[in-house]
């Protein structure tokens, strides 16, 4: 059964995600964001280590530490329709994904052949929309240039070489930007330039984008931002049970507490 109308969305059951962070990823640059998944708070800090350097990487899920847990959906589909958040000391753009895949942490001057399984949590079968990032794990020693070779959408072969910041910070994380509309694989991972650090490639699918980082929202008086998003727009996502939920944060500022609330309703 999938929810179809407005009236099977009122009438549904909707479940509650709670995710708190404590602080953010470091400092630096814009062009590099804060991953949340190794901070500590609710649930507690995963292992940034990619934990598989071998072709197959990993595949995460609801049940990987620092994701937090899924209520089950009792054979149901899921949808994303409801998304607060509250940070102190201003905060800005927040991301929600689904982690689809993830490897690493590999050392500067790689050149990996990657072979992984197919991609599961894709709604249809659809690619498009897909996207890769880097991950730094160990702060880099001089500027990195990382080249993704890829299956795009059709299975197409496709290669994108992404200059990271100068000496990025352990955390931060880098959207490559795709010349294809999404990515059905990596199959090869090569790095030059840097002389020390490491870091993960991930395939994540967005699911949440917060209001734009220029909109004011309303405030209480301790200048606690908190914005919400609803099923609108949101455009109405489908979440699986067992997803990986993601959080990245767009801010330089590691001392910004964070919680972000998701509702997920089932029918």
């Amino acid at each position: 059964m999938t929810i179809v109308t407005r009236a099977e969305l009122l009438a549904a059951r909707k479940l509650r995600v709670s995710y708190t962070k404590t602080g953010m990823s470091g400092s630096g640059n814009f062009q590099a964001r804060s991953l949340l998944f190794a901070q500590a708070g609710f649930p507690a800090a995963g292992t940034l280590s990619g934990g598989s350097t071998t072709a197959a990487g990993v595949i995460p899920t609801a049940a990987t530490a620092g994701c937090p847990g899924i209520p089950s959906f009792g054979g149901l589909t899921g949808y994303l329709t409801k998304m607060d958040w509250a940070s102190n000391n201003g905060g800005r753009c927040y991301w929600v994904f689904d982690l689809l895949w993830k490897a690493g942490a590999y050392t500067t001057a790689s050149n990996t052949v990657v072979s992984p399984p197919a991609l599961t949590r894709v709604p249809g079968g659809d690619f498009k929309g897909l996207e890769i990032w880097i991950e730094a794990v160990v702060t880099f020693v001089g500027t990195a240039v990382v080249t993704i070779e890829y299956d795009d959408e059709n299975g197409a072969p496709r290669s994108v070489a992404t200059t990271l910041v100068a000496a990025m910070d352990a955390g931060r994380t880098t959207r490559v930007s795709l010349p294809t509309a999404g990515v059905q694989r990596v199959t090869r991972v090569i790095e030059a330039g840097a002389t020390g650090g490491t870091f993960n490639v991930v395939i994540l699918r967005r699911l949440a984008t917060s209001l734009n980082p220029l909109f004011i929202a309303p405030s209480n008086s301790n200048g606690i931002v908190q914005p919400t998003m609803n099923y609108l727009q949101l455009g109405f996502p489908q979440v699986y049970e067992d997803s990986a939920l993601y959080f990245i944060a767009d801010t330089t500022n590691g001392s910004r507490a964070v919680g972000i609330y998701l509702e997920i309703a089932v029918g």
